[in-house]
């Protein structure tokens, strides 16, 4: 399904539980206040004027390269088996995603346990908690804009055996902590292609 010429936004204040499905939100801003959870499907809030979704398959939402600018944002929790958080960014300093509460993706089979926080053409903001697991596994984490910002105090962790945390931006601010114990934490330049491997953990919370 393609959603064109969405102008209006979306803002959730209360409860939304989908037990057995997904929770799809699709709007030029979509801004969570509440809690949604989906703990047996997707969690997918993107932001844009052309909006893709996909009926099935691992990624549900695809903001087309084109869209107006727009913005995704959680203020509190989501907690779901895969979660993804998409917007178009108007330019670098556009802030497209930005996160300062908790999303967990505790998922219990293949291509869940993921969560992904795509800003294209802006910028990928974390103040709050990512967390990712799969059946007492590690999980996936992957940021990717043209800018990322981990603040002080922030947290990536998807600790556990196969745990992947990937971070794609030609400018990097990390100021908090990544756990990706069990597997790898790896640095991406979008433009160049440069891949810098860091390990397992990074911490550069300031002292």
């Amino acid at each position: 399904m393609r959603r064109h010429g969405v102008l209006g936004n979306i803002r959730v204040d209360g409860v939304i539980n989908a037990l057995g499905g997904d929770v799809i939100l699709m709007s030029r801003e979509v801004v969570n206040n509440g809690t949604i959870s989906a703990p047996n499907g997707t969690v997918a809030m993107a932001g844009g004027t052309e909006v893709l979704l996909r009926e099935t398959g691992s990624d549900r939402v695809y903001v087309r390269v084109g869209s107006a600018e727009g913005r995704v944002e959680n203020n509190n929790l989501i907690d779901a088996a895969r979660v993804e958080l998409e917007s178009m960014g108007g330019n670098i300093y556009a802030l497209a995603v930005n996160n300062t509460g908790v999303v967990r993706a505790n998922g219990i089979q293949v291509n869940d346990g993921e969560i992904w926080l795509v800003g294209t053409g802006g910028r990928v903001s974390n103040s709050g908690t990512l967390q990712a697991s799969n059946s007492g596994a590690g999980g996936v984490v992957n940021l990717e804009g043209d800018e990322i910002t981990l603040a002080a105090g922030s947290s990536l962790d998807a600790s556990g055996a196969g745990a992947s945390v990937t971070l794609t931006a030609d400018l990097m601010d990390i100021k908090g902590s990544i756990d990706g114990s069990g597997g790898d934490v790896i640095l991406q330049e979008m433009t160049a292609g440069t891949i810098i491997d860091l390990g397992s953990r990074v911490d550069l919370q300031p002292n």
